[in-house]
């Protein structure tokens, strides 16, 4: 066992004297910024102010940006420049995509974008159409002759061409082409904090460093949401930088292009101290969650990376063309430079779409107290856990490996797999295993595989004290596991894993396997549920009106007080995305339901009464509809919910 490098960052602090501006739609660029009232209306203006050190710069929430944040200055180690929110209501959305004002039907299905379009979206990215509660990636053509299905598109002299039955500016809530790199351009400026911010649609990523070959220090991204951005297997990064003193908490990335968070030392300077934790990634088509690589012809170097208690996940029907890893780590591949110490504890990574954590080329890889669950079965090889070309000092202690496929093609669904790799390099011990056939392999060493039936490779210095059998999950959603399993108190203790995936603390002598210690006392179910609309309000009566739904749920120390949204339709109907929003469609009435989603099977209904949905439609408006965003981690994606 490993003794962590202990990661210090330098914490943000606001000087006496420092200033917080204000920035929202319908204000004014001439105005100060010193209050709401008084509030900027444009990103270029605050692109193009002289700030001081440790200003704040607030976006109002629910407010849109169609521009790109280029950051005007540095903070200091102690002052950090800060863009983040206020307000009530949703995160403020910075997209780097435009949309059509209106659309034309130029022969049959085919329909042309009034407004131009100055780069081809394909190039780097897409166009994304937005349906309610769905977001669906184009299919690009490269002439209008090819598009014969909906979401096929095409682009020719900065037009847009759709296939639509009917006006996209009616059969979709919009259609995003990205248009801008990047979200925020950090400019090369240093010691900055963005916290709050909403990032959609740009053509390469959310936020990302001006140069590669510079030597950065102080980036911190929290409590943000990204996705859409790229092109799928191309271009396409949550975030892509590269600095010493790197902190990313508490966000979610799904659906990038090709890597959940890039932060790749593409450079000739060291880098150290990078730490994400409690966030979410789903939904990606390279690197699902973070790609922490070295590069093949640099010589600088990166260590002290620390990945923790984050969920990486995928929807296990999906079914792509190429691999996708969860967690993908590389070294120099050929570059001088070194990826060194890292370390990945109390981590839910599940469905893998190829390998759960890729490790190649690393020196120093300390893996604890995760849990890997399933693998896509769509794929094969897919390994839970492999360490590949020449990795050195591995250290892989209480983990979960489970699956419960019977195909192992290639080897898949092996829990740990390593190739290229001494044995005398890995130190892997205090596992539990799980497959539900003895046949299938749980274990593919240098070649050599082992099973459920068969011992563990103790000869080669592998599972002394590993255990095989069913963990006991309480559910497929809720991989705690339950009294009886061979996971409570096997585990090594280790010194710096003091809490486990939920910030449970851990038992220092008896810890047990996996991300979540076992707690004794049972789950707190929901008893109650009771759903109120803004206003009490019982009807809506303007056409394609909206009503957001709220809910109280009891007790208030349930364990999960998460629930699902639906609607029941009745004589009317209607759509609720997952953040409560009820959107009219048809006259009648319809039924809302929210749906505890514990195991307690409560459930409260609402009755709503839906007028004025036949008006004939007015002429077009120049004029953008609104971009509906969905930011809540229970997405609906091709007519299907997908959960965590």
């Amino acid at each position: 066992m490993k003794k962590l490098i202990i990661i210090l960052f330098l914490v943000a602090s606001f000087p006496l004297f420092a200033t917080q501006y204000h920035v929202k739609n319908g204000g004014n660029d001439t105005y100060t910024g010193l209050s709401d009232a008084q509030a900027w209306a444009t990103i270029s203006k605050v692109n193009g102010f002289t700030f001081a050190a440790g200003d704040t710069v607030a976006f109002k929430k629910g407010s849109i940006w169609r521009e790109t944040l280029t950051l005007p200055r540095s903070g200091t180690a102690s002052n950090y420049m800060v863009y983040t929110s206020y307000g009530t209501g949703a995160k403020p959305i910075i997209l780097g995509s435009n949309v059509s004002s209106a659309w034309t039907n130029t022969s049959g299905n085919i329909w042309q974008s009034n407004s131009t379009f100055a780069s081809n979206p394909n190039t780097y990215s897409n166009i994304f159409f937005c349906e309610a509660g769905d977001t669906i990636w184009g299919s690009y053509k490269s002439t209008t002759g090819g598009l014969a299905a909906k979401y096929d598109w095409a682009y020719s002299s900065s037009r847009i061409y759709v296939y639509s039955t009917t006006d996209p500016a009616t059969a979709f809530n919009n259609i995003e082409a990205a248009q801008r790199i990047y979200c925020i351009n950090l400019n090369d400026k240093e010691y900055i904090e963005v916290n709050g911010i909403a990032f959609h649609f740009a053509t390469w990523t959310p936020a990302m460093q001006k140069t590669d070959n510079a030597s950065l220090t102080g980036y911190t991204q929290r409590n943000c949401f990204s996705s859409y951005c790229g092109g799928i297997n191309g271009y396409g990064y949550g975030v892509y930088l590269c600095y010493n003193n790197t902190l990313i908490e508490d966000c979610v990335f799904h659906d990038m292009g090709r890597r959940g968070v890039s932060i790749n030392n593409y450079g000739n300077y060291d880098i150290s101290n990078i730490l994400i934790q409690r966030c979410t990634f789903y939904n990606g088509y390279h690197t699902t969650g973070p790609d922490i690589e070295t590069g093949t012809s640099t010589s600088g170097d990166m260590d002290s990376v620390i990945v923790r208690n984050c969920l990486i996940y995928d929807d296990p029907d999906r079914d792509l063309a190429a691999n996708v890893v969860s967690l993908f780590l590389q070294g120099p591949h050929g570059g001088t430079g070194q990826l060194r110490k890292v370390y990945i504890y109390n981590n839910i990574i599940k469905y893998g779409f190829g390998f759960g954590l890729s490790a190649e080329d690393v020196d120093g890889v300390y893996v604890y107290n995760n849990t890997f669950y399933e693998y896509n079965w769509n794929t094969y090889p897919c390994y839970l856990a492999y360490f590949d070309d020449g990795s050195t000092d591995i250290d892989v202690k209480n983990n979960i490996f489970y699956t419960l496929s019977t195909t192992e093609t290639q080897g898949s669904g092996a829990g740990l797999a390593t190739y290229a790799v001494s044995d005398a390099q890995v130190d892997a011990d205090y596992n539990l295993y799980y497959r539900i056939n003895n046949s299938v392999r749980i274990m593919l060493i240098s070649g050599s595989s082992y099973y459920m039936n068969t011992a563990f490779p103790i000869n080669k210095g592998y599972e002394t004290h590993g255990r095989k059998g069913n963990p006991l999950f309480v559910s497929s959603s809720n991989l705690q596991v339950q009294e009886g399993s061979p996971a409570i108190e096997n585990a090594l203790p280790i010194s710096f894993v003091t809490t486990d995936f939920a910030g449970n603390e851990r038992s220092i002598t008896t810890p047990t396997i996996g991300a979540y210690e076992f707690n004794a006392s049972p789950a707190v179910l929901v008893t109650s549920i009771t759903i109120s609309a803004v206003g009490s309000a019982t009807t809506i009566s303007t056409e394609g009106g909206t009503l957001q739904m709220y809910t109280n749920v009891e007790p208030d120390n349930a364990s999960d007080t998460t629930k699902t949204w639906s609607v029941i339709n009745g004589t009317g109907s209607a759509t609720i995305a997952q953040t409560g929003i009820v959107t009219a469609v048809t006259d009648g009435t319809v039924t809302v339901r929210a749906t505890a989603n514990d195991d307690s099977g409560v459930f409260d209904e609402y009755s709503l009464t839906i007028s004025n949905q036949d008006i004939p439609e007015p002429e077009p408006e120049p004029e953008t509809v609104p971009l509906i965003i969905e930011n809540g981690l229970r997405i609906k994606e091709n007519g299907k919910f997908i959960k965590p």
